[in-house]
């Protein structure tokens, strides 16, 4: 049953190149207390997205990589050449 409630589902993981990510906490002013050690933080803790694997335990969707270490209309058209 849950492979037919994801089915047509897809999840998009947006990665980013871990320099940009400090360079952009660091330049950010005041919307957030957190700083880069909490980035990696929460990094440790983010669950592992796979892409293969025994199917009979999970619930399978399409996973779309989206880099967002570029500006944001880079970003978008990654996402727009999926979901355009």
């Amino acid at each position: 049953m849950a492979d037919r409630v994801a089915d047509g589902v897809t999840l998009v993981k947006v990665e980013c190149d871990e320099s940009v990510v400090e360079r952009r906490i660091r330049r950010r002013d005041g919307i957030s207390d957190a700083d880069f050690d909490i980035h990696l933080r929460f990094k440790r803790s983010f669950d592992r997205i796979d892409a293969g694997g025994d199917r009979s335990d999970r619930v399978w969707v399409d996973v779309v990589v989206v880099d967002n270490s570029g500006d944001e209309t880079e970003t978008f058209a990654q996402v727009d050449a999926v979901f355009g």
